[in-house]
């Protein structure tokens, strides 16, 4: 039977402290893991915020190209960016929600903080590309502007 303290179990030998209440350092430490997991909850929100309002610009870029520069073709990711713009936005919000649930129902701290890690990377990765892609075009407006 799983008590969901295994991996604060196996860490922390409790037998050995001498001295200290096992019970004590064993809440001490799940007091201390549910901190790490909501910080991490908070970061993962605060970090989709920013990709879900850019996800959410990109139909105002995409206008912005249609007037400034009529006729000239996108960069390959700036297309794929307007032509999939829903499905973007939805994967924007999911993945902050993916990463508030496995943080939130995962026993395993060490495993859910992995997992954690891995959706802020792939937030992050696709606030870059998103940011990154839209920018793209701007020199070419700056080029234009410049003479």
């Amino acid at each position: 039977m799983e008590s969901g303290n295994e991996g604060v179990d196996c860490f922390f030998n409790l037998q050995s402290y001498t001295g200290i209440m096992t019970d004590d350092l064993a809440q001490e430490v799940r007091s201390l893991a549910l901190g790490v997991r909501a910080m991490a909850a908070g970061f993962t929100i605060m970090l989709s915020f920013f990709n879900i309002w850019a996800a959410f610009l990109i139909q105002f870029f995409q206008r912005l190209f249609e007037d400034a520069l009529p006729g000239k073709p996108l960069p390959f990711f700036v297309s794929f960016l307007i032509e999939y713009r829903i499905p973007l936005i939805i994967f924007s919000i999911l993945m902050p929600i993916a990463g508030v649930v496995i943080l939130a129902l995962m026993r395993n701290h060490k495993m859910a903080l992995i997992l954690n890690t891995v959706i802020i990377v792939v937030i992050f990765g696709q606030m870059t590309l998103t940011v990154c892609s839209l920018l793209a075009p701007m020199f070419d407006l700056c080029q234009l502007a410049g003479g």
